[in-house]
C-alpha cells in the first residue's frame, strides 16, 4: 500500500508540474 501511494503521489506532483 505504502508503495502504491507513493507512487500515485509522483504521478500527482508530475500532473500539477
Amino acid at each position: 500500500v505504502g508503495a502504491q501511494s507513493t507512487a500515485f503521489g509522483v504521478v500527482a506532483l508530475l500532473g500539477l508540474t
